[in-house]
């Protein structure tokens, strides 16, 4: 994330930590191998809803 003030970087990461509970720790604390294999015991959703037009496959 870039912003023109330290601060402004703070205050941005506050928020999505907050609001959107977000990950925000530094990328290199993160372990990449655990969240692919997390990643992978995770069943993928069943979406009922057809997809938004900008979004829809164009046939």
């Amino acid at each position: 994330m870039a912003s023109n003030r330290p601060e402004d970087n703070e205050h941005a990461l506050e928020i999505m930590r907050t609001v959107l509970k977000a990950d925000t720790r530094p990328s290199d604390e993160i372990d990449l191998e655990a969240l692919k294999r997390e990643a992978g015991r995770r069943p993928v959703p069943h979406n009922e809803e057809p997809p938004t037009p900008q979004f829809a496959e164009k046939r």
